[in-house]
């Protein structure tokens, strides 16, 4: 989990060599991502990778010394998941079964999941072949499909733990709407 500590120095020196000990000591139980030090160095924040707050604070108070050196409080940091997001199409993508459609957007994650083309009228959800998948990109083939009318559809990025781009509304029309030509 995250957490937040703030700590009221008192000796910046002596803190700060103390900080430097314990963040070598603890490593690899926790792991130091951001620290911060107003510009007064009356105070500091740091933001950690702990099993549990109650372990970060014993090993806070076993390795940073106390004694008139600093104050500290903990904050638990709730994890903020955020939902994959297409951005744009490529350009030269081609809409239509058969064809190859690459979409870019951010939090993908980097193990492979699914890139979908749903169409509106049929309500059919086609999984895109041979893809290829990056934490910023998806690409893919159209399967080919016969029977089908030419409709409007959307483009939907599932990544592996399952989470979804929100939906046709998410996004300005140009980047995630296309109308599907489908012959019989």
């Amino acid at each position: 989990m995250r957490i937040l500590s703030e700590h009221k120095i008192h000796h910046p020196e002596k803190f700060l060599r103390g900080v430097n000990a314990a963040v070598i000591k603890g490593i690899p139980r926790f792991r130091l991502y951001q620290r911060l030090v107003v510009a007064d160095r009356s105070r500091a924040f740091f933001q950690w990778e702990a099993a549990s707050e109650h372990e970060l604070r014993e090993f806070l108070q076993r390795h940073i010394p106390m004694d008139k050196v600093h104050d500290f409080g903990l904050w638990v940091i709730p994890i903020v998941q955020f939902l994959p997001l297409i951005i744009s199409i490529f350009p030269f993508s081609v809409i239509k079964p058969g064809g190859g459609v690459i979409v870019q957007g951010v939090n993908f994650q980097s193990q492979p999941g699914r890139l979908l083309l749903n169409l509106n009228v049929s309500g059919m959800q086609l999984d895109l072949t041979n893809l290829q998948w990056g934490d910023s990109f998806a690409a893919g083939t159209i399967p080919m499909i016969t029977g089908v009318p030419d409709q409007p559809g959307f483009l939907q990025v599932v990544t592996h733990d399952g989470k979804e781009t929100s939906g046709p509304w998410s996004l300005p029309r140009p980047a995630w709407w296309c109308y599907c030509p489908v012959r019989p």
